[in-house]
Parts: structure tokens; C-alpha cells; sequence
């Protein structure tokens, strides 16, 4: 202890002047979009190249830095350190992509810090999408009406905003909810293990950070926020990230922090991404709108005279995310709750005819943007040998690069295609019963007009009356003119007294 006093009030007395000397260095760790191999920036931290014990890292610094109040200066040096750097290259024809700088809990109570950032994108003349600013999420616990509103001023001058350490702070779900930030930083440490000497207990807790995790990745992707996962250190880290639809990555299996001059030719001459992606909305559609509990839209939603229900597809997997009380009774009877549904895995269900018909129209809605109706049949819904048939209305609503999410309105018809498959099982065996009959048979109809029309016979009866069926039916319109004379008035007789 003593000596860790002793050396962080060295760091103390030595900070004013290393800052006056530029001791201090802006470093670069470059953001990766894995699935393509692109560079889609950096974020900027600090060294400091201490003339006694070397490059001290921004762990042994901040720290420090932040309980005396220091970190603010050391902050101002380095944005100002990005935007000569940004600026330098942008003169020299060279594409460095955007840099995320960080801003402290502290650094959001001065008053002077808008005006600060602002006036330092204005003197070096910077695109401002080549500057991102990065907050931890710990600053919005404190404080935090005032930290929404210099934030929101940020985005209103056309700021990118990131959330920075997302889940580890106490008020995630309420950063997410009020902070209007573009993208969100996750950190690895969901994914990380403690075994306490037994592998159970350690797979446990691969397997609840991995689902945490997932839910959050898919959560800020339907909110309209990019995602970065950072510290990324395994490729089994990477490659779970790619199976969940993290594209962004920041960490040591990529590339460790470098200088200035090693960033730039780690950047020169490789593929670059200007854009991180987010979702993707289909027209004018407000994707928050269906997750609002006083829009207009949710009411719509569960007052619709029919079943709803909103499906998210990811990697061929279908989700039900959202379904009205209707969509319940409707597939699983009235004991059915919404409950039930969304714990329910369609999968498991949809016929394989039913499946290439429901994938059809997926990709047709994708490609068109619009309504897409179709037939569904689904066995053993909550009930063994049960069949359930949907009329579907189906549209995209939003898309990310991996996941699409489609609204679908639905009408049971179940019991109109059982009906209507009994009709044609009674007339294929009322065909095979005719058919192999001794002798002529036929069945008609009779038309108010009195005029017959055959429904059905078998080849000996038209092969009694000198016809093929095709030669019947091409050239005689009523059966009547073949019957003789004689006999036609107790034909017509007979006629009448059956209609």
C-alpha cells in the first residue's frame, strides 16, 4: 500500500509537466467488422511515456487521474491530439475512418464541454462523422438528467454517441430506454467464467452470459443502435458473436492498441466499412411504435379483429417476439395464452410443404416491401395429431444484415379445409365406387331452367350413348335432345317431380 501511495503521488507531482512536454500519447485500437474483414475505425486511448518507468498504461492513470480531477485536462489534450491527427491525415489524402474518443463521468458535469468538443471539430475543420463520442454507461447513474442533456445536445449537432461498457453499470435498461445513443459497446465480460472448481457451475454461467448477451445484441438492433462487442480475445468469442449477429469487434485476437503511425499503416490499403450498419426500417415504419405501450400501433396490435403476431427470422429460425390474445385462441385453443405462444417453438410444427410456402413468402415480402398472403399448415399444436391451417397476411417491417422482422396477420381456416378435404375424399371414393359399377351411372344437377348438368360418369354410360366423355361434352348442351320423342314428355315428367 505504501508503495502504491508513494508512486501515485509521483504520477501526481510529474502529470502537469508531462502534459506540458507531451509525454502523453493517443494510441489507436482499430474496430473490426468480423464477418467482412473491414475497418470500421478506432477508438483512441491514452499512454503515458514516462522518462523513468516507460509506457504506462491508462489503467495506472485514470484512476488517479479521476479522483484529483486531472482527467479532464488529459482529456481535452487527447481529443484535441485526435483531431490534429484526423486532420493531418485528411490533408494527406489518407482514409483513417471514423475515432471514438472517451468521455468520462467527470468530464460531463463541465460546463464548458460542449463548447469544448464543438469548438475543436470547428478549428480542425473535421467531417463531423469522423469523431465519435464514447461514455461510459456508470456516468448516466449519477446525475442524470444533466448527462442526457448534454448528450442530446451532442446528437443534436450530429454527434455519433456510444455507450461505452454497456452491462456493466447498474442502470442499463434505463440508459437504453432514455439515452438517445447510436451505438452500443458491450463487453466481453458476459461471456466470462469463473468454475469455482466445478465445470457445471462454470458452464452455467458460459451459458446465461450467452443468452444475456444475445438478448442485448438483438435488443439494440431493434432499437435502431449499432452494436460493438469489445475485448474480444478467442476466436470462441468471435465466432459466438458471428452466430448472434455481432459484426463489430474491438479487441487483442484482432489488434492490440498501437501509436499513431502503426495505425495508419494498419488501415492503408485494406477494405473500410463508412458505416456501421444498424436496422434497417421498411418506409416510414417506426419501429419503436411496437413496443410502446400507449401507441396507437400497439393498440391496433392487440385490438385487431383477427390473430397478429410478430415473427423475427434469423439464420432460417423463426421467433415469435410479439402476439395478440386473438393469435393465441386461435392456434392453441382457449385455454391458450400469449404465454404459451411466445414459448412456442413453430418450427417444430410447420409442415414441410408449409415451410417452403412460408420461406417463399418471406423473400417475396423482402424483396417487395409488401403484403404477402399465404396458406400455413401446422400438426400437434398443443395437441397430439392436432392440424391447424392459417390464412397469413405477412410483411417485413424491419432488417438488420442477419435478422428481419415481420408482422403477420392470421385467420384460422382450419375447419374449412378439413371440410373442404372431406368433399374431395367422398367424391374420389364416389368416382372409384362409379367407376369400377357394371353398367351407366351418372350424377347430375338440375338448374332452376330445368337444363342437366353431369357431375360425374363413368365411361360405360357415355360409351352407351355412342360418345367419348370429350366427344360429350364437345358437342351435346343438354342431354334432353337425345332422349326420343316418346319418351321425353315422362323424362321432363320425372324432372319436375324431383325438383
Amino acid at each position: 500500500m505504501r508503495e502504491r501511495l508513494l508512486y501515485e503521488q509521483e504520477i501526481i507531482n510529474e502529470m502537469n509537466t508531462a502534459l506540458e512536454k507531451e509525454q502523453f500519447e493517443v494510441w489507436f485500437q482499430p474496430i473490426y467488422n468480423h464477418s467482412s474483414g473491414a475497418r470500421v475505425g478506432a477508438e483512441a486511448l491514452v499512454r503515458w511515456r514516462h522518462p523513468i518507468h516507460g509506457l504506462i498504461p491508462p489503467n495506472e492513470l485514470i484512476p488517479t487521474f479521476e479522483r484529483n480531477g486531472f482527467v479532464y485536462e488529459l482529456d481535452k489534450y487527447v481529443w484535441e491530439s485526435v483531431c490534429k491527427y484526423l486532420r493531418t491525415w485528411l490533408d494527406e489524402g489518407i482514409d483513417s475512418l471514423l475515432v471514438s474518443v472517451n468521455i468520462s463521468r467527470y468530464d460531463l458535469l463541465k460546463d464548458d464541454l460542449y463548447d469544448v468538443i464543438v469548438g475543436l471539430v470547428n478549428k480542425y475543420n473535421l467531417p463531423i462523422s469522423m469523431l465519435r463520442i464514447e461514455i461510459t454507461e456508470s456516468a448516466f447513474a449519477k446525475d442524470n438528467r444533466r448527462v442526457l442533456d448534454v448528450v442530446k445536445l451532442f446528437v443534436y449537432y450530429g454527434f455519433t454517441v456510444e455507450i461505452d461498457d454497456f452491462g456493466v453499470g447498474y442502470s442499463s435498461l434505463n440508459t437504453l430506454k432514455d439515452v438517445p445513443a447510436q451505438v452500443l459497446k458491450i463487453d466481453m465480460s458476459f461471456l466470462s467464467t469463473h468454475y469455482d472448481g466445478a465445470s457445471q457451475s462454470g458452464e452455467q454461467r458460459i451459458s446465461r452470459g450467452g443468452t444475456i448477451l444475445e438478448s442485448v445484441v438483438r435488443m439494440a438492433k431493434w432499437l435502431g443502435m449499432a452494436v460493438i462487442a469489445e475485448g474480444v480475445e478467442t476466436v470462441e468469442q468471435a465466432n459466438y458473436l458471428k452466430s448472434i449477429g455481432c459484426d463489430y469487434v474491438q479487441g487483442y485476437l484482432y489488434a492490440r492498441p498501437m501509436p499513431a503511425h502503426e495505425y495508419i499503416q494498419h488501415i492503408v490499403g485494406v477494405r473500410k466499412e463508412e458505416k456501421l450498419l444498424t436496422v434497417e426500417l421498411v418506409e416510414n415504419y417506426d419501429n419503436n411504435k411496437f413496443w410502446d405501450p400507449t401507441s396507437l400501433d400497439t393498440l391496433v396490435f392487440n385490438t385487431y379483429v383477427g390473430g397478429a403476431c410478430i415473427i423475427e427470422l434469423h439464420n432460417d429460425h423463426i421467433e415469435i417476439l410479439r402476439a395478440n390474445d386473438k393469435f393465441a385462441k386461435m392456434v392453441g385453443g382457449e385455454n391458450c395464452t400469449i404465454k404459451d405462444i411466445l414459448s412456442l417453438n413453430l418450427e417444430d410444427h410447420i409442415c414441410d410443404h408449409s415451410r417452403e410456402t412460408f420461406f417463399d413468402s418471406v423473400h417475396e415480402t423482402l424483396r417487395t416491401c409488401e403484403d404477402v398472403v399465404c396458406e400455413l399448415q401446422f400438426l400437434d399444436l398443443y395437441e397430439k395429431g392436432r392440424e391447424t391451417y392459417l390464412h397469413t397476411t405477412m410483411r417485413v417491417i424491419a432488417r438488420t444484415t442477419t435478422r428481419s422482422l415481420f408482422y403477420m396477420a392470421c385467420f384460422n381456416i382450419t375447419q374449412h379445409k378439413l371440410a373442404e378435404r372431406h368433399k374431395l375424399l367422398v367424391r374420389q371414393q364416389l368416382q372409384a365406387i362409379m367407376s369400377n359399377v357394371v353398367g351407366g351411372i351418372s350424377a347430375t344437377i338440375i338448374d332452376n331452367d330445368g337444363k342437366i348438368n353431369f357431375i360425374f360418369a363413368n365411361d360405360y354410360f357415355y360409351s352407351m350413348l355412342g360418345y367419348t366423355e370429350q366427344q360429350y361434352h364437345k358437342e351435346v348442351d343438354n342431354p334432353l335432345v337425345l332422349v326420343v320423342p316418346e319418351d321425353l314428355g315422362r323424362v321432363k315428367k320425372i324432372i319436375s317431380s324431383l325438383t
